[in-house]
């Protein structure tokens, strides 16, 4: 493994594996963009708990439409050319097969990068075809109909969706739950173009994945 350190050894490994898949490099995130402008990204997360002897690190991944992210970028005012994971509509973590339920991927030795590397090149191969399948329109809305895999993001997907195809009496009827907000004293109705503007920023705080991993595509 040479001199380079634990987790450059994990970015330069992950990067030789999404390379298979179509994925771009980008020092420690990883991207593959669909001809309709989605994305999915991949990154490293080094974790607050490592230590010399003991690097800790987080494989994080996202998905989100290129319709979203040039919304967001206009609205929020987004310097960024490409979206990180945590821009996503819908975002896990890859985790280890054997681990402390944490998710956390541990590295104290030499021998537990070759080891570290080997197993995420297995998980990868298996996790990483289902996130590239979501860059098939098809298969998006599929699994957005069906409610199947998307978890928080469903109804958000579907919406992006329908707003991408000009479906505005479907996106109407799709908003009407949302549309009347009940406050003491009086009963304020917000128009569907505003909430069509505004879902994104609730969007940007989705909560992070639960330990139980069930937002999961696999």
């Amino acid at each position: 493994m040479g001199s380079r350190s634990p987790i450059g050894v994990v970015v330069r490994e992950i990067g030789r594996i999404l390379a298979e898949y179509g994925f771009a490099a980008d020092g420690r995130e990883f991207r593959r963009r669909s001809s309709l402008g989605d994305w999915v990204v991949v990154d490293v997360q080094t974790s607050d708990a490592s230590s010399r002897s003991r690097s800790l690190f987080f494989v994080n991944a996202g998905f989100t439409m290129g319709v979203r992210w040039d919304r967001d970028r206009s609205v929020m005012k987004r310097e960024r050319v490409a979206p990180a994971v945590t821009n996503c509509l819908w975002r896990t973590r890859i985790d280890p097969r054997h681990g402390d339920g944490s998710k956390r991927w541990v590295i104290d030795s030499e021998v537990t990068v070759e080891a570290v590397v080997s197993e995420l090149e297995q998980v990868l191969h298996q996790r990483i075809p289902n996130l590239v399948r979501l860059l098939d329109r098809s298969h998006l809305q599929n699994i957005a109909d069906q409610e199947a895999g998307l978890g928080y993001a469903t109804w958000q997907v579907k919406a992006w969706l329908l707003a991408e195809e000009g479906r505005t009496g479907e996106l109407e009827a799709f908003f009407s739950p949302l549309q009347t907000m009940t406050t003491e004293p009086r009963t304020r109705r917000i128009p569907s173009s505003r909430l069509c503007g505004s879902w994104q920023h609730q969007a940007g705080s989705t909560p992070t994945v639960s330990d139980d991993g069930q937002d999961r595509w696999v």
